[in-house]
């Protein structure tokens, strides 16, 4: 995911010192990267991109910069608090400092087309949202770097084996049925038994009523969507004696889900996660480098990134 966020970084940016020259002015010496990203609300996830980011831009910039004027490229991240809203204004900002590219988790992606689609800048959602927010249409400048069907078809594969029945639970916001929608198609593509779908609101208080439905037709269950909701899904299931085998996206891992089940640290005991891939076509070594380029930034005491408040 690095090498692919550098390589459309350059593209990005190629295309605005393409702009620059066409228009008869000098192409700038660098560009800004924005990040907006949940920094206080959901730390962990606001961290990872501001981290990735960071990484992709020093990595271009270590190997020269873009174009034939060696441009370099300058992080600026912005918190986002989780709030659309934010989120919107963080666009707004990005337009107006004339920034290269925009790099969110995904909050409100939907509504930052309206914003960065008359500017021509290039917004790239690589958390949250579903493929369904992507319209090369209707919203030509937002891009997702995220899962796609092909993780549901390879957790159905896994399933396949050891447990052929599922049932799964999901919430009812974008993400949720997106996620959803891809276990289903994976589901036909491997042949396994989807036996029930039960759908949560997603600020609904409890679950019991989905939890029943689903212990009622499977031994198994798999459950998308935010970490809220889901550590509610794994606390309906364990509270009524139901030590089903959960399996979650990335959001299971967290932090707030062990937070919200501290006093049942039992209860998380049999969830099992679906991430991003381990290999590539060519084996584990852009992995492999990749973590090691990212420990070595958690380790360095130096940063080049702006942090600004939510504004």
């Amino acid at each position: 995911m690095l090498r692919a966020v550098s390589a459309l970084l350059v593209g990005a940016v190629a295309c605005s010192s393409s702009s620059a020259a066409h228009g008869g002015s000098a192409a700038p010496t660098s560009y800004d990267v924005v990040v907006s990203a949940p920094l206080t609300s959901a730390p962990w996830v606001g961290t990872a991109i501001q981290r990735g980011a960071q990484l992709a831009v020093d990595q271009v910039n270590a190997a020269g910069g873009v174009g034939t004027g060696h441009a370099r490229l300058k992080l600026v991240v912005l918190d986002n608090a989780g709030s659309p809203r934010t989120a919107l204004a963080n666009a707004r900002q990005a337009v107006g400092s004339h920034a290269a590219a925009l790099i969110t988790d995904g909050t409100g992606a939907a509504a930052l087309a309206n914003v960065s689609d008359p500017a021509s800048l290039p917004v790239f959602d690589v958390f949250d949202g579903g493929a369904s927010i992507i319209d090369p249409r209707r919203r030509p400048t937002l891009f997702r770097i995220a899962f796609d069907h092909a993780m549901g078809t390879r957790l159905a594969d896994y399933l396949a084996a050891r447990h052929p029945t599922v049932a799964v639970l999901s919430d009812d916001s974008s993400y949720g049925r997106d996620g959803a929608a891809a276990l289903r198609a994976g589901s036909r593509v491997i042949n396994i038994r989807i036996s029930a779908t039960p759908v949560v609101p997603v600020n609904a208080s409890a679950v019991n009523t989905q939890v029943l439905a689903a212990r009622r037709s499977v031994r198994r269950c798999s459950s998308s969507g935010p970490a809220h909701p889901w550590s509610r899904h794994g606390a309906g299931a364990r509270s009524t004696g139901w030590n089903v085998p959960i399996f979650t996206g990335p959001t299971g891992e967290d932090p707030l889900v062990r937070r919200q089940l501290a006093d049942h640290r039992d209860w998380v005991n049999g969830v099992g996660f679906v991430s991003f891939r381990i290999t590539a076509e060519v084996g584990r070594s852009p992995t492999t480098s990749s973590g090691r380029r990212m420990r070595s930034a958690s380790a360095s005491s130096g940063s080049a990134c702006r942090t600004a408040a939510p504004t």
